[in-house]
């Protein structure tokens, strides 16, 4: 029976690693890939795109169909560099230990274009809106760009909701598949044992 137990040992603690590390993570954004409404290119109003606000009205920006652009679906969203910014406020409110990661990808709608990108803190619903960390993209189409922040180094926006901002200076910038999660930070305790799991199933298999 004992050694029953030992050789169970090992599988026990894996499953448990296993378990932590596929801890879910919420989707926050609503309209990432710019599918809705689905009615052809919109292009000088933002209010018309469910999810997504900027601070005026674009000259130039918004959605359209492409053959080879869109990442997912058959819509993606084109900013101008002669507009204002493109952004969403989400619902959630930001407590201690909470991871949020931002993924998008970005498209070539013209050859130069310079993209930068961020997660912000609001009170306001996104009318005043206070950069957490943010990245910078030029001229180059690239899947699964990718922005992390971790709620503990902004304890002073604990209870302000979270969003994410796109603005282009240059010419024109595309964007598709826009994600924002939020997850548990694992703690170190969860770390020691997600590798003790790793060890626990190596050494199984020999």
């Amino acid at each position: 029976m004992l050694a029953s137990m030992k050789n169970l040992t090992p599988v026990v603690v894996a499953v448990a690693a296993l378990g932590l590390a596929s801890q879910g993570h919420a989707e926050l954004l609503a309209n990432g890939s710019f599918e809705d409404p689905g009615a052809g290119k919109i292009q000088n109003d933002w209010t018309l795109i469910p999810g997504w606000s900027s601070d005026s009205v674009p000259v130039d920006s918004g959605v359209e169909e492409h053959g080879s652009r869109p990442t997912d679906g058959t819509y993606y969203s084109f900013l101008f560099a002669g507009d204002s910014s493109v952004w969403q406020a989400t619902s959630h409110t930001i407590a201690a230990d909470e991871l949020f990661t931002l993924v998008f990808d970005a498209r070539d709608v013209s050859a130069d274009w310079d993209l930068t990108y961020s997660i912000f803190a609001t009170t306001d619903g996104g009318a005043t809106r206070t950069t957490l960390d943010s990245g910078f993209l030029a001229d180059e189409q690239t899947d699964g760009v990718t922005l992390v922040v971790n709620s503990n180094d902004h304890l002073a926006h604990v209870g302000s909701q979270i969003g994410v901002e796109f603005d282009n200076a240059t010419d024109y910038a595309g964007l598709d598949s826009v994600s924002l999660t939020v997850g548990p930070i694992p703690e170190p305790g969860s770390l020691a044992l997600l590798a003790l799991g790793g060890v626990a199933l190596f050494r199984r298999r020999r």
